[in-house]
């Protein structure tokens, strides 16, 4: 197995009598949605995921490395380390690889009071609907004529989602190769989830047009 040996001038590392590493320091940059921080990584072309490493401790350091080798005795390799963001499940962290943007995602924490309006809301809900049972239980023929339009309306309801979250990863892909193409590290809060929402305002009205 390989060891490391003297880091000269910031860039070559040689270990054994043959081969050499070159360290690289790849651009980054950081942007969020309302479910998940996202630190974005411009890998080298080439780079594949199963060539990149993620590890995350129990403090909550998130490490990604990664290792190519580029001729015979030459390798390229970075390493990235950060602290994951406050109020995150950084268990949870994960990485995909999308045109070249190494994505590490790490999950928001979804705050307690939140969790408890949602069960308030599901159950006001799954009460009101026993009540709308017990009210058209005479009217078979109506019931089953609603039924069919809400079908109708959840399968818009899944199609319009599911065509929103696909919209929502290519920005982000997008919103990525801005960032990175600037060679800024900065964060985007609202910014992303207005900028999403003009991309995809711009695409229904073309899409109209076309």
């Amino acid at each position: 197995m390989a060891h490391y040996g003297d880091h000269r001038g910031g860039t070559n590392l040689t270990s054994s009598a043959n081969s050499v590493y070159e360290d690289i320091e790849p651009s980054s940059g950081w942007i969020e949605d309302a479910e998940n921080h996202y630190l974005l990584i411009d890998l080298p072309e080439g780079f594949k995921r199963d060539e990149v490493k993620l590890q995350v401790d129990t403090f909550d350091n998130i490490k990604v490395s990664g290792e190519r080798k580029i001729g015979e005795y030459k390798f390229i390799r970075f390493q990235k380390s950060t602290k994951a963001p406050e109020k995150s499940k950084s268990e949870e962290t994960s990485a995909r690889l999308e045109d070249g943007i190494l994505f590490v995602i790490i999950p928001k924490e979804l705050p307690e009071n939140n969790e408890r309006d949602e069960a308030a809301i599901a159950s006001s809900g799954h009460e009101e609907n026993q009540q709308e049972e017990i009210e058209s239980s005479k009217g078979h023929e109506t019931e089953e004529k609603e039924n069919d339009k809400e079908g109708l309306s959840r399968d818009e309801e899944f199609h319009d989602a599911k065509m929103a979250k696909k919209w929502h990863e290519v920005y982000l892909v997008a919103a990525g190769k801005e960032i990175l193409k600037n060679n800024k590290t900065i964060v985007i809060t609202a910014l992303l989830a207005f900028s999403f929402g003009v991309y995809v305002s711009q695409k229904y009205q073309s899409s109209k047009i076309d």
